[in-house]
């Protein structure tokens, strides 16, 4: 039998996970580091995070997500104020949240004590900030002007290099009659850029209520790798869209609550996927009674898959609107999968009082992804290709043709099922493409993966494979492995 890791020797090779293949170094991956698993409240969970790597945190802080936040900003002053908006918000979503960012900042205490910018914003800020870093990078103007707070015109060029490659992320849901043996898999590309390291952790919560969470990220900004599974058989997966369009308006982006948070909050409180989605579309009954709304206030656009054995929805939606899609809603055979990328498809939306109306959310996304000169002109193509490669096996689809054969699909498919091959250069790399496996930014340099990082949960029986890097990387290697129901199991017997 398999002893679990306990807080003090989760780096111990002999305590590793049943059949797990274990970065970090894998494969020459660097970036890609193991926390091992963190027990407790999630204050305490919180603590040990902050305290396994807190130098890096630190360098997150100081050289990377602060100094660009700022640069959104006349002042700290000002930047303080609309921090505490947020906090209002999340804090009335999530106390658990709040709790775990109150633990990372003290597990990084002495860390933090060297920051910048220390004695000007508490480590609890600088954590919290980290987190709602996409947020407030681009804050929403509308309300910064009812505020009296003006937004700084300095440059972002720091995100500019990775801002096309990291709208690749792409996934899709299959079930029953679609493969081969009637089971139910997600399988989910996230293009997260190569500034930000690749972490993973396994999160036990005391509370009886709350299920057991394998969550990935990086320095101080768990769950912002953009997937998380639970021991209930969900994934929760993330997909930036939103991100033209509509874009001014309180309608678009507010001091809500920022996408990881809210998902914080589903993965480890919901017990089905419809539980889930209520979460981030309508907020918990706590949430409603304290703000005196109908509706979440999120801070701004995104979309996100939420799947189960079987049921699974796709919820778009930007600060005070929102739609769902299920499969089958784009002609998906008999319902049994569905395709994702980062453009909405859903042509009605409901608003902040939860009235179905018929403003599309097409009009917060690109509504013609084919004329775009950039490379989310394959945005929708990424959607059907997953459609296409469903549509050509189906019914017999298993687990290793989802990891070794569609997941490093490099060819991409039109509405229509035309096939488009891509071309190599005379290095051999790819021409830029952003298929389901994305090469965004064509060649890899230091980073030999590339910047993607792939997961495939089993729902049937909770477990989960992952690399973190381009699965094209994996065509000849085994993939990382958890049994999140041998995780349960384990808590249950404690």
């Amino acid at each position: 039998m398999v002893t679990a890791q306990t807080d003090n020797d989760y780096r111990d090779p002999k305590n590793l996970l049943p059949n797990a293949v274990v970065f970090p170094g894998q494969y020459g991956f660097p970036w890609a580091k193991d926390l091992g698993i963190v027990r407790g409240s999630f204050y305490e969970m919180g603590v040990q995070f902050g305290e396994r790597d807190d130098q890096r945190i630190l360098d997150m802080v100081d050289n990377l997500c602060l100094p660009v936040i700022l640069k959104a900003f006349e002042s700290v002053e000002q930047f303080i104020v609309i921090l505490a908006e947020y906090k209002e918000h999340t804090g009335a979503l999530s106390p658990q949240y709040m709790d775990f960012v109150a633990g990372t900042a003290d597990g990084a205490i002495n860390q933090l004590k060297k920051s910048k910018y220390y004695g000007q914003i508490s480590p609890f800020d600088m954590i919290f900030a980290m987190n709602l870093h996409w947020a407030v990078i681009n804050p929403p103007q509308q309300r910064m002007k009812e505020l009296g707070i003006g937004i700084s015109k300095a440059n972002l060029s720091i995100t500019e290099d990775l801002a096309l490659e990291e709208h690749s992320c792409n996934g899709v849901w299959v079930s029953g009659e679609a493969t081969k043996y009637g089971q139910s898999f997600t399988l989910f590309h996230n293009q997260i850029g190569t500034l930000f390291p690749h972490y993973k952790m396994i999160m036990i919560p005391d509370d009886p209520e709350a299920n057991t969470v394998f969550v990935t990220g990086s320095a101080g900004r768990m769950f912002q790798s953009g997937w998380m599974v639970n021991d209930k058989g969900l994934a929760f997966n993330v997909l930036a869209s939103g991100v033209s369009g509509k874009t001014t308006g309180t309608d678009h982006s507010d001091f809500g609550v920022e996408t990881y948070p809210a998902l914080f909050h589903a993965a480890f409180y919901g017990k089905t996927a419809k539980y889930a989605v209520d979460i981030v579309t309508v907020g918990t009954p706590d949430y409603r009674d304290k703000m005196g709304r109908k509706t979440l206030l999120r801070a701004r656009p995104n979309m996100v898959a939420i799947d189960g054995k079987n049921e699974a929805y796709l919820v778009e939606y930007t600060a005070r609107r929102y739609a769902i899609r299920r499969p089958g809603d784009l002609g998906e055979k008999d319902g049994n999968y569905m395709a994702f990328a980062n453009n909405f498809f859903c042509d009605y939306s409901y608003d902040e009082n939860n009235v179905k109306t018929d403003l599309a959310m097409t009009e917060y996304t690109d509504s013609n992804p084919y004329e775009r000169e950039d490379l989310m002109e394959s945005s929708a193509e990424r959607a059907y290709t997953f459609m296409w490669l469903v549509k050509n096996n189906y019914g017999k689809i298993d687990r290793e043709m989802l990891q070794y054969e569609i997941a490093p699909t490099h060819d991409r498919y039109k509405e229509d099922g035309t096939k488009i091959v891509p071309e190599k250069n005379e290095e051999g790399y790819f021409v830029p493409i952003t298929s389901v496996c994305s090469h965004g930014l064509g060649k890899p340099g230091e980073f030999p993966g590339g910047s993607q990082r792939t997961m495939l949960f089993l729902h049937n029986t909770c477990d989960l494979w992952h690399v973190p890097a381009w699965p094209c990387v994996f065509i000849d290697k085994p993939w990382d492995y958890v049994s999140m129901y041998w995780l349960g199991e384990d808590r249950n017997k404690r």
